[in-house]
């Protein structure tokens, strides 16, 4: 404890009589609040409540009430004045008038808060639910999201009950179905994007400002050719929303053609003029 404060230990004490509160003392000491609180315990001091420091509040352990104020209370409740009005008329705790008026008479809402609601009610309230004369208030309210259910009425029929695979709109002729080659795994990603610096090759956008790893996108559509000449790195964004967004066969072909132009530029790829890939082994020119 600092000597400042023991030197005006008898001070501290003063103002503590004069009911300032420790939270104020320590403010004028420029101190700890926790300092002072030790002090008053040191020299054997019992430190007040909290609420005898609100004005006009008494605490519930120093309330000792005669049967006039009683009385009082009592007329003051039989005339239609709430609990909570005649606690801060007489400057009580409300929990302290309800207590008494509890133990006195009979309540006009058998002696709970207002807005709840006593046994009988709630045991009448959970009969009427069980026999399902009466519905909660939240009943059909909020609708189930995200279930697999379609929530048609009853006689409807959606508008693709009955097509075949073939006819869907988002059909791609079963390739989402078809698995990835062998080659196809981490650290061959890891190469085709440190290739690319790990930056998209249609966006520009770094792997930085992403929350994942830039996804590998098969030129051709071959899941199968996995080699470094028919993949590119792309955000999620570019992969899905604009490259594999595109249905139409001419549409396909452009991205084909652009992405193979775009390495051709940057690798020196070759490729024919109909899409292939053309590969270099020990000086013997083969198509793939």
């Amino acid at each position: 404890m600092r000597k400042d404060i023991l030197n005006r230990k008898e001070e501290i004490i003063n103002l503590y009589n004069q009911e300032v509160s420790p939270y104020k003392i320590s403010y004028l000491m420029k101190c700890d609040l926790g300092t002072i609180k030790r002090l008053l315990n040191k020299e054997g001091i019992k430190l007040r409540s909290q609420y005898e420091y609100i004005k006009g509040r008494i605490p519930k352990n120093k309330i000792f009430l005669d049967n006039e104020k009683i009385n009082k209370i009592i007329s003051l409740y039989k005339k239609g004045i709430s609990g909570h009005n005649i606690a801060k008329n007489f400057g009580y705790s409300s929990t302290v008038v309800y207590r008494i008026l509890r133990e006195n008479i009979q309540m006009r809402n058998g002696g709970h808060i207002k807005g709840t609601m006593n046994p009988k009610q709630s045991q009448t309230m959970k009969r009427l639910y069980k026999e399902e004369k009466i519905e909660p208030w939240n009943k059909r309210r909020f609708i189930q999201t995200n279930t697999g259910r379609t929530h048609f009425k009853k006689g409807f029929k959606p508008w693709n009950v009955g097509l075949s695979s073939n006819k869907q709109p988002n059909w791609q002729d079963g390739r989402s179905f078809e698995p990835y080659g062998l080659e196809f795994n981490n650290k061959f990603k890891r190469a085709i994007r440190k290739r690319e610096n790990q930056i998209c090759m249609l966006c520009g956008i770094h792997r930085e400002r992403l929350n994942r790893a830039l996804d590998i996108h098969h030129i051709d559509g071959d899941k199968k050719m996995s080699i470094p000449q028919n993949c590119i790195s792309l955000c999620i964004k570019c992969h899905l929303g604009i490259v594999h967004a595109n249905k139409n066969k001419e549409e396909k072909e452009n991205w084909t053609k652009f992405f193979q132009s775009l390495l051709s530029e940057r690798y020196d790829y070759q490729y024919s003029e109909t899409g292939e890939i053309i590969l270099e082994l020990n000086n013997k020119i083969i198509g793939v």
